[in-house]
């Protein structure tokens, strides 16, 4: 095809026509001539069909396999009729009004796997519906999916224009960044052929869940004012009168902690709305961030539009997240919107977002490796000869389609070319970020106190943040939050990376006029020039874009006048607990705690740009209800005869997490108690936050770690130590009198060592999406199993034991065991499990040298498709219902795990 013209590599691919490729061509001419002569527009379509022919490389195109998988709808005539009824209100009023009452029943089928499900027509305007392929809304039932999706939508792939909303749904996964799967199948109706279809997954626990997320609320903006917006409404206020929706939100509120979960999420976007909480204190920065340069990256503003744009509340930091959906990414190189300040309506959300210094921090710094050749080079490697295949396979379905289906196609098949048009696109994004004149900087001398010194005004060019390290003459350097004297250093917001300033840009918004920023330092007056004095040197200003790595030196124009416009304070949000408190002293980078018994009386907080050092011997009593957040590693090395000790004032406290630290953590001889976790809806004694969530009583959320002779007793949250996204290494760790889970690793990668683990409510060690070695650990007094693989985990484990627990190893949902010398003894239920629980998943295997049994009446149960082997021995399989294995009644539609 020539939608590859301009791109040597794509030219390996399209071998030049041949003769072969003549014949064909003329037989495709004759077929579309007589086509047209009985058609109802010939010379129109057979204008369409030639313009395809010879525009687009014929022989790669028909001659492309549609290995496509197929999926046949099947649908009772009466069902289908209210489709086509629903189908026919939609063209009379050109809008389709859909609610849950269109639905109708079905079935869909997958190879050899049919599963119930109820469908209806979707889709706001025409394009879903005017035409043969009408857009679908599925939702299979009974707990079943299909490709994994139980909720999702078919439609023609051209309303989401073709390969490109594919294309930017893989780069949003491929950077962990929320998105539904899609993908393009072969789709029967009625066994009736209709040809290439787009498979779009719709919001539900699996969408969330197979991206490695918790369970939580989705939530949008109402469109009600999309449709209607009367005479009386002004659209640029829509975004902020609106309404919030819940999706699914007869699940949520079935759900006591997802209904918890509801309450802040809505709260949190209705703040936002009402701008009494910035960007940064709603989203979680640094994924916004991404997300957003992405959206700029493909031209995908349809997917930020208030009316399609959707959040998720993430539990764990009670924080949003943007998904990607519905994007529409523009198949032509325009000039990429300023998110700063454009969109589809007067200051969107977007703009609003971007107000936060985090996250346009987070925004620019993603834009600017994104832009780069490199990453496009990376993007195209793993894409390209993919979304080749697709392009081909969809432009060779046009062939003898009538003329509307072809010109609308052709555009993005033949005519548009993904990989170009993104590299023109980012040849716009890069001329932005490189550009040298980002501010306004002059400067005159001044005397302050007799002395001579030299003051510097600089002013924000651009409609996004800059960073101002500092100043250099003669030799000397200032650093810039040192020398800023307006606005006052305590209002001036500072990096929190490396404290520089941050000037804001020149228009925030209509209600955020501009502030010039202004500087005072004082050269060595002997190496001033005698008669000029400022010398020979040029004063030289280092200031770079927010969020960018290289800083450009500016000379400043010293022209002696200095312009002083009205200027407005610059409250700083940077607020860190610490300050105020004597037993925590700053050195650098770093905050140190003494030794000492210090009593915590309200929540702790770690900025990111410290690391907290903790001495040996102390011990750090929290009062009821509070916790210890920090964004810094924490170093806390205890010794034997002097640990450090995490506990509570009163009975108990909620707990500490850390997150997203960029440096590695150290905890060595730490005792941790009587925390109980936050979320009651979660475990009973946890502490109420009104949303935020967290299952463990110490949390590593994203940040690596080293724990080592660690003690963890008397907790009564849901996890005692929960580790999530991280690497660790777990050495020489005692866990006892928890009353659920002792460790519980979601998505993790690490080592446990010669640990210890008794009385335990739950599981031991509890590992999902996982990959953990596991030496020499001792379990005893365990209430369900003593080690738990699930969801995908790989586990290695050796030289352990097992005792008096109701299972000793279990493997489930696409896990696999690798054991050896390992010895169970008074297993309850039975030493070893392998079972599939969860549908999207698959079977287990446990693989096992060694066994040393005593006391236990059923060695294995190993559920059909599942397996187990035994020295290389497999053992016997059966039918079973794995409900029963967690007490539940038949027929329930309950996940959690007990």
């Amino acid at each position: 095809m020539r939608i590859a013209k301009k791109s040597s590599s794509k030219d390996k691919l399209q071998p030049a026509p041949s003769s072969r490729s003549l014949r064909i061509s003329i037989l495709f001419l004759i077929l579309g001539l007589f086509l047209g002569v009985i058609s109802n527009e010939p010379l129109k379509n057979l204008k369409a069909n030639l313009s395809l022919l010879f525009e687009a490389e014929s022989v790669e195109v028909l001659t492309e396999e549609n290995d496509l998988p197929t999926l046949d709808l099947d649908i009772k005539y009466k069902d289908f009729s209210r489709i086509a009824q629903k189908r026919n209100e939609a063209i009379r009023l050109n809008a389709l009004r859909s609610s849950d009452d269109d639905f109708v029943k079905g079935k869909i089928s997958h190879g050899s796997k049919t599963v119930d499900c109820k469908l209806r027509l979707k889709g706001d305007l025409a394009q879903h519906w005017s035409g043969s392929k009408w857009s679908l809304r599925v939702h299979t039932r009974k707990g079943n999916s299909i490709f994994g999706m139980s909720r999702f939508s078919l439609q023609d792939p051209v309303t989401r224009n073709h390969t490109y909303e594919w294309l930017f749904l893989k780069n949003l996964r491929l950077e962990k960044i929320l998105g539904p799967r899609y993908m393009f199948v072969n789709l029967k109706m009625n066994g009736k052929p209709m040809g290439v279809y787009a498979i779009e997954e719709h919001f539900s626990k699996e969408l969330i869940e197979d991206q490695r997320k918790r369970e939580g609320v989705v939530l949008c903006f109402d469109e009600h004012y999309m449709w209607n917006l009367h005479w009386n409404l002004s659209w640029p206020s829509t975004y902020r009168t609106s309404g919030i929706e819940i999706r699914n939100s007869n699940k949520v509120s079935e759900s006591p902690s997802l209904s918890k979960q509801r309450e802040t999420a809505v709260n949190l976007l209705r703040s936002f709305q009402e701008r009494k909480l910035s960007g940064s204190q709603v989203f979680n920065a640094e994924k916004t961030g991404k997300f957003l340069a992405l959206s700029h990256l493909w031209g995908a503003e349809h997917g930020l539009s208030y009316a399609d744009i959707n959040f998720y509340f993430d539990p764990i930091t009670a924080k949003l997240e943007p998904i990607g959906l519905d994007a529409k990414p523009n198949q032509t190189p325009l000039n990429p919107q300023n998110y700063f300040r454009e969109g589809e309506m007067e200051d969107t959300w977007v703009n609003y977002a971007l107000r936060s210094p985090e996250i346009a921090f987070a925004y620019v710094r993603a834009l600017d490796r994104f832009s780069k050749p490199a990453y496009l080079s990376m993007l195209k490697k793993q894409l390209e000869k993919e979304e080749l295949h697709f392009r081909r396979i969809l432009t060779n379905e046009q062939f003898l389609e009538n003329r509307h289906s072809i010109w609308r196609a052709k555009r993005l098949l033949v005519e548009s070319n993904p990989w170009d048009n993104l590299e023109n696109r980012t040849e716009v994004i890069r001329r932005g970020l490189d550009d040298s004149k980002i501010a306004l900087i002059f400067g005159r001398t001044k005397k302050v106190d007799q002395q001579q010194g030299i003051e510097v005004t600089i002013r924000n060019a651009l409609t996004q943040p800059i960073e101002v390290l500092g100043f250099k003459y003669l030799g000397q350097h200032w650093k810039a939050k040192d020398s800023i004297v307006s606005p006052d250093k305590k209002a001036a917001f500072l990096c929190s990376e490396d404290d520089n300033v941050v000037l804001p840009p020149n228009k925030w918004a209509m209600d955020s006029p501009r502030t010039d920023h202004r500087f005072t330092f004082f050269p060595d007056s002997a190496e001033q020039g005698k008669t000029n004095p400022l010398g020979n040197e040029p004063v030289i200003a280092k200031v770079r874009i927010f969020g960018l790595d290289k800083f450009l030196e500016i000379e400043v124009d010293m022209d002696g006048k200095t312009f002083k416009p009205k200027a407005l304070p610059f409250a700083s949000i940077n607020e860190a607990t610490h300050e105020s408190i004597p037993w925590i002293r700053e050195e650098g980078d770093k905050l140190h705690i003494t030794k000492g018994v210090h009593l915590v009386t309200e929540d702790l907080f770690i900025p990111r740009r410290f690391s907290l050092v903790i001495e040996e011997g102390t011990c750090l009593k929290f009062a009821k209800d509070t916790v210890m957040i920090s964004e810094g590693a924490i170093i806390a090395k205890g010794t034997a005869e002097n640990p450090i000790t995490f506990t509570s004032a009163d009975e108990s406290w909620g707990g500490a997490l850390i997150t997203n630290a960029k440096k590695r953590s150290k905890l060595e001889h730490l005792h941790f108690s009587n925390a109980v976790g936050i979320g009651p809806s979660l475990q009973n004694q946890g502490i109420e936050r009104f949303g935020w969530m967290l299952t463990g009583a110490l949390t590593f959320h994203e940040c690596d770690v080293d724990i080592l002779n660690c003690k963890f007793s008397d907790l009564r949250s849901e996890d005692a130590l929960n580790l999530i996204s991280s690497d660790f290494r777990m050495l020489g760790c005692f866990f006892g009198d928890v009353s659920s889970d002792a460790l519980d690793g979601d998505f993790v990668q690490g080592l446990i060592k010669d640990c210890q683990f008794e009385r335990i409510g739950g599981d031991a060690i509890d590992v999902s999406g996982s990959d953990v070695s596991i030496e020499e650990v001792r379990v005893q007094s365990v209430f369900d199993k003593g080690l738990s693989a699930g969801e995908g985990s790989s586990v290695i484990i050796s030289n352990s034991s097992f005792h008096n627990v109701s299972y000793a190893i279990a493997s489930k949902d696409l896990s696999e065991v690798k054991a050896s010398k390992i010895k169970v003894r008074d297993a309850k239920k039975s030493a070893l499990a392998a079972y599939q629980k969860k549908e999207v998943f698959g079977p287990a295997k446990i693989e096992i040298t060694e066994l040393d049994l005593e006391e236990t009446s059923k060695r294995h149960l190993a559920e059909t498709g599942s397996s187990i082997t035994l020295n290389g021995k497999a053992l016997d399989t059966v039918e079973l219902n794995v409900d029963t294995l967690y007490g539940k009644e038949e027929g329930s539609n309950q996940d959690e795990n007990p």
